[in-house]
């Protein structure tokens, strides 16, 4: 498939440099190894504040989903995920074009909305967050530009979600 340069994934992969290469292919293994047991609800965030969580995104390009575990801390009923991969992280660039997602925690799959804080980020909007998050929102979209970091909130939406076990 083509991206809008023309160029395809594969030539896209080529010019990566054996680092990156590298990089791409430890997460890949990382992210098979650990999306059975975060489907089954082992390290969500729940008793503690933090756990991990497993993203489930649409490819921006593919249009197909992807998976990816996470850190996630609980911030009242949001969620915030955070890489220091910033753009080069795919999951940043597809919540960037579509916001509606769904993540694995507790062995639920839950469907949420992702606000994203990162550099070259479009002006977020505050309308939609509570007054308790406004000073951290605040702080994230200050930090991400300079730090090259990528944050995002998820704020789940309520919906009855689909646990591990069922199909």
């Amino acid at each position: 498939m083509n991206d809008r340069s023309g160029e395809t994934r594969a030539q896209g992969r080529a010019k990566r440099t054996p680092l990156a290469q590298l990089e791409a292919r430890a997460f890949s293994a990382l992210n098979q190894i650990a999306g059975p047991a975060l489907q089954a609800g082992l390290l969500s965030p729940g008793l503690l504040p933090a756990g991990v969580i497993e993203l489930e995104t649409v490819g921006w390009r593919t249009g197909r989903p992807h998976r990816t575990p996470l850190l996630a801390g609980a911030i009242g009923e949001f969620l915030l995920v955070s890489t220091v991969r910033g753009r080069r992280s795919h999951w940043v660039k597809n919540l960037r074009r579509n916001g509606d997602i769904r993540y694995w925690s507790a062995g639920w799959l839950r469907p949420a909305r992702a606000t994203v804080f990162a550099p070259d980020e479009e002006q977020v909007n505050f309308d939609d967050l509570p007054s308790y998050l406004l000073p951290l929102a605040a702080n994230l979209a200050c930090l991400a530009p300079p730090s090259g970091c990528a944050f995002v909130l998820l704020r789940p939406i309520a919906e009855a979600g689909n646990r591990a076990d069922q199909p």
